[in-house]
């Protein structure tokens, strides 16, 4: 399959809330950031009880609202011109038997900053380079499930997921918050 899509976000009240640079009033500068993506992908039944999902993607994003400055509890917002996000998707789905399934899903995803832009004012500015990755977006993410089910209203599962460091702000300059692992059993 083949999908191509658009995108518009407007800002939210609370992204209006405060004028950059700690003057008073909304920040009725924002400008809606518009996306535009494409996926590749392809689904297929291998055997009798299993499904593979494949995708390849990229989104490409204008006017992104990211943080301005934050100072005193008062956060206000920005756009930063074009980011760009691409990655792979892989999922697995099988049915072993009757009783038990289970699930697997990995993507790598890059999302970086695709134009320089200025964060701050005055002395706390900061440059933000392009190829910068986005803050808070692991580049690694793994997710497993293997289920038991021995009936239509009863069920078991253990699952684990793992997710790569991600940089914790836009210079990419402070240390990163390290890759975790969580295991559950529901």
């Amino acid at each position: 399959y083949v999908s191509v899509g658009k995108g518009f976000e407007t800002p939210t009240q609370a992204e209006m809330a405060y004028a950059p640079g700690g003057s008073e009033g909304f920040n009725f500068g924002l400008k809606p950031a518009t996306s535009k993506q494409v996926e590749i992908g392809l689904k297929a039944l291998v055997g009798e009880g299993t499904r593979i999902n494949a995708a390849l993607f990229q989104i490409t994003t204008d006017d992104e609202l990211v943080v301005f400055e934050s100072n005193e509890g008062r956060t206000s917002y920005q756009n930063a011109g074009r980011t760009l996000r691409r990655g792979f998707e892989l999922g697995l789905e099988s049915q072993l038997s009757k009783q038990w399934s289970t699930q697997l899903a990995y993507t790598y995803l890059q999302a970086r900053y695709d134009r320089d832009f200025t964060s701050g004012s005055g002395t706390s500015a900061k440059q933000i380079d392009s190829g910068n990755y986005l803050p808070g977006v692991p580049k690694n993410t793994l997710f497993g499930e293997l289920k038991w089910q021995p009936a239509d209203w009863v069920s078991t599962a253990f699952e684990g997921m793992y997710r790569s460091k991600v940089f914790v702000e836009d210079t990419n300059d402070a240390k990163p918050a390290p890759s975790y692992s969580v295991f559950n059993w529901r």
